[in-house]
């Protein structure tokens, strides 16, 4: 969902591309300037689009790689289309590589794609943060520019060094805000807690719960007896708590990592004749209509299109030109905000 102000962020970009026209372009380069490790702190995604894109385009177009984790999945589709956007807008030939989930896959894709000799820019989305790290290392190492998106490299909070820019959200704060929720939802009874996590080996999914987790601290009352991962997969967290609620009949509330998880544990609970209370991540066109319904409590805000979007976008504009510092302090973060029933008009889903 977009809020009402950023109701057409697409739109106003392309007609703020129009007006400004064709911008000069600058000298097309390989190699960018590498500067020192700015600050962390990050613009909301359209105002960095607004800035970055009148100067992403030129006469010659960029060969650029996005490796995905998956295509098997709606948000990493809306990423897809929010980089082919980027694409069209930047006059990059834009090639896309499916890990499917797999980190060996991932990683001979990128190391093939080094070899290839190619391209001039990468975007990745990490499958697994830390096994890439070596393949992104040696990308940069041949003067090939890397820009990370959903996942942050490594052990790093945001940008990995060397990285031009990292588009994404510090999950154990999205973990925190779902903690937020679940104790709004069930006040100071609280009461027993099953997650659905993603990965069960991704930083992302780690964080999440732990963010999460430290929250349900605060109040004693609350106690997360079951953590299950579902690979971010609807029918797999059906069929997950399927199992967790006859293990723990008396659950209060159920924390899904992915609204599409959200959505198969609440068809397993109304199976179930069961009415927990249900929090979530992500903020699909499906998790918005639940929440509208009343059958969950709440999600948080992402765009995935603009996750696929601005790391393109910006890594365009550095092959064109612009010194990593132009760009790394400043576009690191694609917003997220509680969306319940009281605020889900607002919104506009981007999966």
């Amino acid at each position: 969902m977009i809020p009402k102000l950023y109701k057409y962020p697409v739109l106003l970009m392309l007609v703020a591309t129009t007006l400004i026209g064709c911008a000069t372009t600058k000298t097309e380069q390989t190699t960018p300037t590498v500067a020192a490790e700015g600050p962390t702190d990050g613009v909301f995604g359209p105002d960095a689009l607004k800035k970055l894109t009148p100067s992403c385009r030129g006469d010659k177009a960029l060969n650029i790689a996005f490796f995905l984790n998956t295509q098997n999945n709606t948000f990493v589709q809306a990423m897809k289309s929010g980089a082919e956007q980027a694409a069209k807008e930047c006059n990059i030939k834009l090639d896309v590589f499916d890990a499917k989930f797999d980190t060996t896959t991932q990683i001979n894709q990128i190391e093939d794609a080094i070899t290839a000799g190619k391209y001039t820019a990468f975007v990745i989305q990490p499958v697994d943060s830390v096994p890439i790290v070596e393949s992104a290392k040696n990308a940069i190492d041949h003067k090939i520019i890397v820009s990370v998106t959903n996942s942050p490299l490594g052990d790093a909070a945001d940008r990995y060094p060397g990285t031009i820019t990292y588009v994404g959200h510090k999950e154990i704060e999205v973990g925190k805000q779902a903690g937020q929720m679940a104790l709004d939802a069930l006040g100071e009874k609280c009461g027993k807690i099953l997650i659905v996590s993603g990965l069960a080996a991704s930083p992302i999914t780690q964080n999440r719960t732990n963010g999460f987790a430290k929250n349900m601290s605060r109040n004693p009352n609350c106690k997360i007896v079951s953590d299950q991962p579902a690979d971010f997969d609807e029918g797999k967290a059906q069929s997950v708590i399927e199992n967790l609620i006859q293990a723990h009949p008396d659950a209060a509330l159920v924390y899904a990592h992915s609204d599409n998880m959200a959505s198969g544990a609440i068809t397993a609970l109304k199976a179930a004749g069961k009415q927990l209370k249900v929090v979530s991540v992500g903020a699909s066109e499906q998790g918005l209509k639940l929440i509208a319904s009343g059958e969950m409590y709440g999600t948080i805000y992402f765009r995935p299109f603009i996750q696929g979007q601005l790391p393109t976008v910006a890594a365009a504009v550095v092959a064109r030109g612009a010194a990593i510092a132009d760009i790394a302090p400043y576009y690191n973060d694609s917003g997220n905000q509680i969306i319940t029933r009281q605020n889900v008009t607002d919104f506009r889903a981007e999966w």
